[in-house]
């Protein structure tokens, strides 16, 4: 195991970087021995932090065991997949080499403090996985809960007051969990089983964050003396292992405003290259048609690029004199966004914020307790979305065979998942001799812009010889390439006269597929249905008890499965990509009272989960901003008084430790102190 790796791979089982994810750091003569034979279809390759001392070197993938066969050689860069042409080497690279090749340049994987071997089996024996930054669920690296024996090695950027690595019984780093620290001259430790070890925590680890620590400087600004968030950031000066030494400083000199005219100074006077993070308070940048940090927009934006971290809480969105916000402090003129007037909101956390960890640790915080003020809006994809105000999706279900009851089970969850629904129903079929009603509309007739999710029942795009929906197929590709998701029960293969299926509402033009007749059968559910919570969240669905009808065949692989039939491995549940949207669809049976009922459970955790397919609408509590070397991180926070104050404690003390860790990778201060020497001794922990 290299010290400084020259480069780090991350290979994916399926395209797009979805699937299992293995790091790689060095040459793998056979890629059974981390659990990936055959079964890679993209790839990330990131110069490690070794590179500048050997910047020939390249990933080298062969077809098959001990650097032999066939090739395919890439420098640093992202490869989404390497089934196409000129590639063509899915699913077939057996080992991988790094060696020098041509000079290449590519992107920086970012500092390594510690590199954490994880092994299946007892002794470092077993498939193994290696994790150089947090993991918010190990299933990403397909070991979950299977981890019985760990090494831990100091990494080419080693802080020099240590760092240990936290394993979690559960994911998002939470649950139960236990520590280990290398100290400031140790070299290496490891546990050669973790089921005798005191924690007893052999196949639990579910998520794994590594805490690199150190000493930060944090410029604490003030720009209404009402807010509460000075005093509890005094009381933090040592958490989770750092040491925060704050400077507060007030901004606003008019006591009309909420201002001091006795301490108050101009922001602009202050030197940022003395400080890790810069912590505006609610309302600190202006408010009331004040604006504090004129002159001094620059320096922030400089201060990130440079590597520094800037927390801002919620802000007035009435600075300017016409009742507008302003924010040049931010990047807006590339990175479009604004704040408006709002109230306190309900709030949910979304997978990027829940994987992050700024609201489980060292804290679990529950947002709704919080009192949020003003929030952000943008449709600027760069913005990475921790907190959003909760959701209304609307959700179109379409009936093409009245009798399934799945739209009458659907309006009933107008709450799930921390999102709201509404929903209207449609009939697309207007034969009553086929189970139609003759009130139904054409579906051409519906604005699909108005929508979110378009739900076909089952049998609802057409059946027995009948097409409901010919006049709508472009718009409803339109609707799925616009950001919409489009669910699909179970439907008839009996829809042209003597050629079966029809579907061109769906892309088969450029991703065939087709549906073909059958029962009711035994059902697999894939790793990737696994991974994708459709069978988990919120009910874990005992897959038998569902009844399944017609199924799909496709060889296409854009096609994600989510389930197969046991039988002969075809499709029983999709998901394709296609433009900005989802299309998704499980051959669930609700052709009567019994069978819908039975799928009501799957029913629930299908719309919980194409809600989190849909594209966000642009309101948010909390933003992640990576900009040059360094980061924005907000949360609407409103800490007027002491009451909300104490409500906002946790979620204060969790922001500047994830702050700490952003810092710790970038700021100028700490990675001018990293340590480099190395150590030579390994103990047993």
């Amino acid at each position: 195991m290299p010290i400084a790796p020259r480069l780090i791979v991350e290979v994916f089982r399926d395209p797009d970087f979805r699937g299992r994810k293995v790091t790689i750091v060095d040459s793998v003569s056979d890629t059974n021995t981390i659990g990936c034979n055959d079964m890679i279809s993209s790839i990330k390759v990131y110069r490690g932090p070794g590179f500048d001392a050997a910047p020939s070197f390249k990933a080298i993938f062969y077809e098959h065991p001990n650097f032999t066969g066939r090739r395919i050689v890439l420098p640093p860069g992202f490869y989404p997949n390497i089934h196409n042409i000129p590639y063509s080497f899915g699913d077939i690279i057996s080992s991988i080499q790094f060696a020098p090749a041509i000079v290449a340049t590519g992107p920086d994987y970012g500092v390594v403090p510690l590199i954490v071997e994880l092994y299946q089996d007892r002794d470092l024996q077993g498939i193994k996985g290696v994790v150089l930054k947090d993991v918010s669920d190990m299933k990403e690296i397909g070991l979950d809960r299977s981890i019985s024996s760990i090494k831990i090695t100091r990494g080419p950027n080693f802080p020099p007051t240590g760092c240990r690595v936290i394993f979690f019984e559960q994911p998002n780093f939470e649950g139960a969990n236990f520590s280990v620290t290398l100290g400031r001259l140790e070299f290496q430790k490891y546990i050669l089983d973790l089921h005798s070890h005191p924690q007893r925590f052999g196949d639990i680890i579910s998520s794994v964050k590594i805490v690199p620590t150190g000493i930060f400087n944090v410029l604490v600004v003030v720009g209404d003396t009402r807010t509460v968030e000075p005093a509890i950031l005094a009381g933090f000066t040592n958490v989770e292992g750092n040491i925060f030494r704050f400077r507060t400083v007030v901004i606003n000199p008019n006591p009309s405003n909420y201002g001091d005219p006795s301490t108050a100074i101009s922001f602009n006077t202050l030197d940022l290259s003395d400080y890790d993070i810069v912590w505006f308070t609610w309302n600190a940048p202006g408010h009331d048609r004040q604006y504090f940090l004129e002159n001094a927009e620059g320096m922030i934006r400089d201060f990130v690029t440079q590597g520094g971290t800037v927390w801002a809480s919620a802000m007035d969105d009435n600075i300017n004199e016409n009742g507008t916000w302003r924010g040049n402090w931010l990047p807006v003129e590339t990175h479009p966004i604004r704040v408006v007037g709002s109230e306190d909101a309900n709030v949910t956390i979304t997978a990027f914020g829940q994987a992050s960890g700024l609201f489980s640790w060292p804290n679990k915080v529950d947002p709704n307790v919080l009192i949020t003020d003003d929030h952000w809006v943008t449709d600027d994809p760069v913005y990475r979305i921790l907190a959003t105000r909760r959701a209304v999706i609307r959700v179109l279900i379409v009936v093409g065979d009245s009798r399934t009851n799945e739209h009458n089970i659907l309006k009933e969850l107008t709450v799930l998942g921390g999102n709201n629904f509404a929903f209207d129903v449609v009939s697309v079929n207007p034969n009553p001799d086929n189970f139609g009603d003759p009130k139904a509309i054409k579906l051409s007739s519906v604005d699909l812009t108005q929508y979110d999710v378009v739900w076909f029942t089952w049998n609802a795009p057409g059946h027995d010889r009948e097409y409901f929906i010919a006049d709508a197929d472009v718009l409803i590709k339109n609707f799925v390439a616009r950001g919409g998701v489009v669910w699909a029960s179970a439907m008839d293969d009996n829809i042209l006269e003597g050629r079966g299926w029809r579907g061109t509402w769906m892309p088969t033009d450029v991703h065939p597929i087709r549906v073909v007749k059958s029962k009711d059968t035994g059902i697999l559910i894939t790793a990737f249905g696994n991974t994708s919570g459709l069978f988990s969240t919120p009910n874990r669905i005992n897959i038998e008890s569902i009844a399944t009808d017609h199924h799909w065949v496709t060889t296409d692989r854009a096609y994600q499965r989510l389930a197969i039939r046991r039988d002969n491995n075809d499709a029983v549940g999709i998901l394709l990509r296609w433009g900005a949207g989802y299309y998704v669809s499980f051959a669930v049976d609700t052709r009567d009272a019994a069978r819908s009922e039975a799928a009501r459970p799957l029913i629930q955790n299908a719309l919980n989960y194409v809600a989190t397919l849909v594209k966000l609408k642009g309101e948010y509590v909390s933003f992640q901003l990576k900009y040059g070397k360094g980061h924005y991180v907000t949360f609407a926070l409103d800490s007027r008084d002491p009451a909300r104050g104490q409500a906002a404690k946790s979620l204060i003390q969790n922001a500047l430790v994830y702050l700490a860790g952003l810092a710790w990778q970038t700021s100028p201060r700490q990675l001018h102190g990293l340590r480099r020497e190395v150590m030579t001794h390994s103990v047993e922990y």
